[in-house]
């Protein structure tokens, strides 16, 4: 564990938006890199089916906002 501070910078995964680390920095922070997910790792290199509506749904689970604003039905 990290003693430098609040930790507000998030590490990202590009292409499948999982959050793979945080750092601390002194304002909130997102930075992209590449996760070692095998999943991801398949899609990338060509092995695995990839589609918009796949990244689409991996990128709105991994940060948990639906963009509804209220109760979902």
């Amino acid at each position: 564990m990290r003693n430098h501070g609040i930790e507000m910078g998030a590490i990202y995964c590009k292409h499948c938006m999982t959050l793979i680390d945080t750092q601390p920095t002194k304002k909130v922070t997102n930075y992209y890199s590449e996760c070692k997910e095998e999943a991801c790792v398949e899609a990338r290199s060509g092995g695995g089916l990839v589609s918009s509506g796949h990244m689409q749904a991996s990128g709105n689970g991994a940060g948990g906002y639906t963009g509804t604003g209220g109760s979902q039905a």
